[in-house]
């Protein structure tokens, strides 16, 4: 598996399917809004989904571009 800088991979309208870490759910789908550092997590992705605009933090979350 190669180490990638989440900031440098996901780029603004990708089309990304996510979950949190450890998580029992189904995948999500979103659309990348932005990659914006954060104090707290390190970078925080804004995701535009079916529920709105989130916000995930992007240390306990994995995800795949389609």
């Amino acid at each position: 598996m190669e180490i990638r800088n989440i900031i440098d991979d996901l780029k603004k309208n990708d089309l990304i399917a996510y979950n949190y870490l450890f998580s029992n759910e189904d995948e999500k789908l979103g659309v990348v809004i932005c990659v914006k550092e954060d104090l707290n997590f390190g970078f925080v992705v804004e995701v535009l989904n079916e529920d709105g605009k989130i916000s995930l933090p992007a240390s306990i979350i994995e995800y795949r571009k389609i």
